[in-house]
């Protein structure tokens, strides 16, 4: 029998990532395997049939964690997973860029204008003089104070937990099965490779077979016939780059008519997210490039969304989803909806399901009370971006000037043994950067507390040990989760990824539906 270490060892050299052509039902299926070395376990096992049905894991957590290997076979299809996203995320800004060379313009009239504000409201004075050579020694030395001050407080996500929903609102939280399905729809929004992508990540297996149409690949990942979705502008052959990538679908089986919103994919979908100064919009200010967007996909799919609701009928509603970019644009699109009573969808109803959304509107209380109740918002893990807005990062720079200040003076051997973790933070520091932290900066024009919009904020995280694939969830406020900050974590941008919230929200629908099957059955006797 070989050592533990040597199993361990042989078995990482052993794992590959291969597409091997299986013949099923006169399909092709790209399956992610294993070799299984001489005198080792198998690493990974998929089951094509049997009591887990075909294409899934077995879902009993001590075969689990018996199982050698398992957070190294996660790891390899995250990270085949998240090399198919950057494929398709290069792929679309080329093609985006030969298809329409005048959004050169349009980037450059975005950024100087971005410039412009930057300059007049003093923010650029604040954040320059920070962008220096110790910028990197500085970011390592906060992630570790914001560390070292978090781990003692146990799940930090009982420090924005909601004590109470605003405008006297008392709703119960979608249904995790809601919440999974439309998670779907807003990843269908970024096309086939995405969709390619979260196969892999959460069912371990790539569907080889070429979609000639998007609306085929989008409509199986969905769970429709491909003609009812209805329309799909998510074509960068088009040369039309004003307005975000987005598609229309019904559900006949649910009555619902769903219009998902594409987050950001291309390069000029990054100098919407960029441009994050804010601009009056209905009562309030809500993130300026956003605000843009909400309308012009309104503009653009808004008279097929009314015609599928008449046909529909009564009983038909709308859901407004994306992702990210599309998120932050689906909330706001729902709250011009519902400013108007709701009169440009002939007063159907009408519910938003976002996913890391940024903040985008503020104050609060100036939004549509209606449109409050009808959103959602769900946050994975460690992920940054529902935390991201101009002033937000004012206060996270105010605080990386106070550890440049406080240590500048220190000899380069000391300070480096500070940034790599030799030795702990000064205790004076880590005063001065919670301190800075929890006082609020002087406000600037075009750059209020932006808040999520949204009745509650669902943050999902895994419990137990990395890979367990166990999840809960927690209900929180977008007024406390707008002053929480920016936190530092080396995982802030996977655990953005849609592949990663359809997974996590996948596995959280599987356990719900295993509790509820379970508190459904007759006692025993």
């Amino acid at each position: 029998m070989l050592p533990l270490r040597c199993r361990i060892v042989t078995g990482m050299l052993a794992m590959t990532a291969r597409c091997s052509a299986v013949t099923s039902r006169g399909s092709t299926v790209a399956s992610f395997s294993a070799v299984t070395p001489p005198r080792c376990r198998p690493v990974l096992v998929i089951s094509r049939g049997g009591s887990t049905g075909p294409g899934r894991y077995d879902d009993n957590k001590e075969s689990r964690r018996s199982r050698p290997l398992w957070g190294v076979q996660r790891f390899a299809q995250q990270a085949v997973a998240n090399t198919i996203s950057a494929a398709g995320f290069v792929s679309c800004s080329a093609k985006s860029l030969y298809t329409n060379r005048k959004q050169f313009g349009q980037w450059k009239k975005s950024l100087t204008e971005l410039d412009v504000y930057l300059r007049d409201s003093g923010i650029h004075q604040e954040v320059s003089g920070l962008i220096n050579r110790r910028l990197l020694g500085n970011l390592m030395i906060l992630s570790r104070i914001q560390f070292e001050t978090l781990k003692n407080r146990g799940d930090d996500r009982d420090l924005v937990r909601m004590r109470r929903l605003h405008m006297q609102t008392n709703l119960p939280s979608p249904p995790p099965e809601e919440a999974a399905r439309y998670m779907k729809y807003a990843l269908s929004a970024y096309g086939e490779s995405m969709i390619r992508a979260a196969e892999m990540h959460t069912h371990g297996k790539i569907d080889t077979r070429h979609s000639p149409l998007p609306r085929t690949k989008i409509a199986k990942h969905v769970d429709l016939p491909s003609k009812d979705v209805v329309l799909t502008d998510l074509d960068e052959d088009s040369g039309e780059s004003n307005h975000l990538r987005h598609f229309v679908a019904v559900d006949h089986a649910r009555k619902k008519v769903i219009l998902s919103i594409r987050g950001t994919f291309n390069l000029a979908e990054c100098v919407v997210d960029v441009v994050g100064f804010s601009r009056p919009f209905l009562r309030g200010e809500a993130h300026s490039e956003m605000a843009l967007m909400a309308e012009r996909v309104w503009d653009k799919a808004g008279d097929t969304v009314r015609e599928l609701l008449k046909e529909g009928g009564n009983d038909y509603e709308l859901i407004l989803t994306g992702h990210s970019l599309g998120a932050g644009t689906s909330l706001l699109l729902n709250m011009l909806i519902h400013a108007d009573r709701r009169r440009h969808v002939h007063g159907r109803k009408v519910r938003c399901f976002a996913f890391a959304s940024p903040p985008v509107f503020a104050p609060l209380y100036a939004a549509p009370h209606d449109a409050i109740k009808a959103a959602t918002n769900y946050i994975h893990e460690r992920d940054a971006v529902p935390f991201l807005s101009v002033d937000s990062i004012r206060h996270f720079f105010n605080c990386l000037g106070i550890i440049d200040n406080k240590t500048r003076k220190m000899g380069f051997l000391e300070r480096q043994k500070m940034v790599i973790g030799f030795h702990r933070t000064d205790e004076s520091l880590r005063a001065d950067v919670l301190k800075a932290s929890l006082r609020r900066l002087p406000s600037k024009p075009g750059a209020p507390i932006l808040a999520i919009p949204a009745a509650s904020n669902i943050w999902i995280r895994e419990r137990g040990f990395a890979g367990s694939d166990d999840y809960d969830a927690r209900t929180c406020d977008s007024i406390r989760l707008s002053k929480r900050g920016i936190l530092l974590d080396q995982n802030m941008l996977l655990h953005h990824f849609p592949t990663s919230y359809e997974h996590a929200l996948s596995r959280l629908n599987s356990a719900s539906s295993t509790s509820t099957s379970s508190n459904d059955l007759p006692p025993t006797k």
